[in-house]
């Protein structure tokens, strides 16, 4: 491990104290870096955490595509997993996020949102007698 190329990995024991002090315990725990590749851009950070985070919690290694077409597969991935495992709100206010109180709900014309019409008030109707929320007004 290369310390001056890396002064961070030195503050480890600082950061376990912290830990300890939020009800942790990271005894077990080391400060080191896998084998990885090496993001190529400024922007799929993102990606590839939670790719990291797959391959550590499969316990296979942090080996993956990282060219530009790779990260594009790796984010089509990830929507993929998102939508397929995504609870199904459909029947939720999309004002207050509660699936009780008001039996009486109002439905966006513009996209499939509902809403307890004592949530939304007194709704604004276009002259055709539809309605629209305020995030497609």
């Amino acid at each position: 491990m290369e310390t001056a190329a890396w002064p961070h990995l030195l503050t480890c024991p600082s950061q376990w104290s912290f830990m300890r002090h939020r009800g942790l315990n990271p005894s077990r725990w080391a400060c080191d870096t896998l084998p990885h590749p090496k993001q190529l851009d400024a922007v799929s950070c993102g990606a590839y955490v939670l790719k990291f985070a797959e391959c550590i919690l499969a316990d296979v290694p942090v080996e993956f595509d990282n060219s530009a077409s790779g990260v594009t597969a790796i984010r089509h991935h990830i929507a993929i997993s998102l939508l397929e495992n995504t609870d199904d709100l459909t029947d939720l206010c999309h004002y207050c996020g509660n699936r009780d109180g008001d039996n009486h709900w109002i439905g966006c014309d513009a996209r499939p949102r509902w809403y307890h019409k004592s949530c939304v008030k007194k709704p604004r109707m276009s002259k055709h007698k539809k309605f629209f929320c305020k995030a497609c007004q």
